[in-house]
């Protein structure tokens, strides 16, 4: 077979190629394109989710600054302890649950509930 095919030869065995081929590149380049867009995707419902779970934390600790955790006022004091189930509930991977749950220890220490603060520790 001679090394120069003329331009017929050349698009004859491009035909050959795709035909055999065609199917598995279009799969492969969808694959591709569609992993990579469900990453992004990911990254940003991940990122998403962290920031959220920071406000949650931010307006959890503004609520626990207020007063001493011994004197504050019921309505702040039962804000804070929801904000804290939400982020030990929702957020449960994430370091905000930790420090929620150490705030709440911290509440039930003030309020001389220690068994509610053990209780705390061990979850």
């Amino acid at each position: 077979m001679a090394e120069h095919l003329t331009d017929e030869q050349q698009l004859e065995s491009l035909k050959q190629w795709w035909k055999e081929n065609g199917i598995q590149l279009v799969l492969i380049i969808a694959l591709s394109v569609g992993s990579w867009y469900a990453w992004q995707q990911w990254q940003g419902n991940k990122k998403a989710r962290a920031e959220m779970g920071s406000l949650i934390y931010i307006e959890m600790m503004d609520l626990a600054s207020r007063a001493p955790l011994s004197a504050l006022p019921d309505e702040p004091r039962e804000a804070m302890v929801e904000k804290s189930q939400v982020l030990k509930k929702d957020y449960a991977n994430t370091q905000y649950a930790h420090y929620a749950g150490l705030l709440l220890a911290k509440l039930a220490v003030a309020e001389e509930r220690f068994d509610d603060a053990s209780a705390e520790f061990r979850r």
